[in-house]
């Protein structure tokens, strides 16, 4: 059973850039968001055509009924090493910066220079989100995708889930690294029902504690 270090090494991600933001807000579940989504989704598929197997939205704002961060996380899957470097490139060319893979080999995150960033001949700008480019097949993105479907298809989980997010954000005085360490518990639950074993658990937990 894979181990679940996608999250773990997102969550650091996240780490960076909500202490530039300083306040953790949530915000109850946007219909919207799936609509950005897919404008988004649009836009990849036009630049990176055929390079592309699928594009996927995660993180909380892809669930419906659960509080989230008002930022659209987004997973680009390709084939091979070859269609990993064009998406790097043709993205750089419509405005991201790249910044590497994060300690996560075969998976690389981007960040925007402006709001209008993916540059579209529209000049609009786009919403909130982070973006992943991601070779098929590594264990970090299986497993995300994972713990995403299962949320999706248990909406009770979800609703405690989104509980427990939002009694979070009232405890750890928008400390981010308190916020992702305290779900790990209910994270590790999931992870455990879904088929990891306990080997598996052991590690995300101790991932997480070194987190700072």
């Amino acid at each position: 059973m894979f181990i679940n270090h996608f999250v773990l090494n997102r969550a650091q991600f996240y780490i960076r850039i909500d202490i530039i933001m300083k306040k953790i807000v949530l915000e109850d579940y946007n219909p919207q968001w799936a609509i950005h989504f897919l404008e988004l989704k649009n836009v990849y598929q036009l630049l990176l055509n055929e390079h592309i197997l699928s594009i996927e939205h995660i993180g909380s704002t892809s669930i419906p009924g659960i509080k989230a961060k008002p930022v659209i996380d987004i997973d680009i899957i390709v084939e091979s090493p070859e269609s990993l470097s064009f998406a790097i490139h043709q993205l750089e060319k419509s405005g991201y910066i790249h910044q590497g893979d994060l300690g996560i080999k075969g998976g690389e995150a981007f960040r925007r220079v402006s709001s209008k960033v993916p540059f579209s001949n529209s000049q609009r700008e786009w919403p909130l989100h982070h973006l992943y480019v991601c070779q098929k097949g590594i264990e970090s993105l299986q497993n995300h995708l994972l713990f995403r479907d299962y949320l999706r298809n248990h909406p009770e989980k979800a609703r405690q889930y989104s509980t427990l997010k939002e009694a979070l954000v009232k405890s750890v005085d928008d400390d981010m690294y308190l916020y992702v360490v305290g779900k790990t518990e209910f994270i590790c639950t999931i992870l455990k029902e879904i088929g990891f074993n306990e080997t598996s658990i052991a590690a995300i937990k101790e991932q997480n504690r070194k987190l700072n």
